[in-house]
């Protein structure tokens, strides 16, 4: 039957496994997930524009570009991600 370490183990992993099932479940994270993705999506597609930097805020002088700060976005984009998740 196990230590009632194991058994305590045995129980908290269930508890866990419980928690990750109603955590990622469908239903209301089906919409912030899918709208993550397109998100992620279209900015792996914006780093291929040849103009990108004109989107970014970036330290550095204008040639080198050490770090992106920022992306701009329209502010309707950041309203979408936010009010699906």
């Amino acid at each position: 039957a196990g230590s009632p370490l194991q058994r305590a183990d045995r129980e908290q992993y269930e508890v866990v496994m419980d928690r990750y099932k109603e955590v990622l479940s469908h239903g209301p994270q089906d919409r912030c997930f899918s709208t993550l993705l397109a998100y992620t999506a279209g900015m792996l597609c914006f780093a291929c524009k040849p103009d990108w930097f004109h989107y970014a805020v970036v330290s550095g002088d204008a040639l080198s570009a050490e770090r992106v700060e920022r992306m701009r976005m329209a502010r309707s984009v950041c309203l979408e991600v936010w009010s699906a998740c």
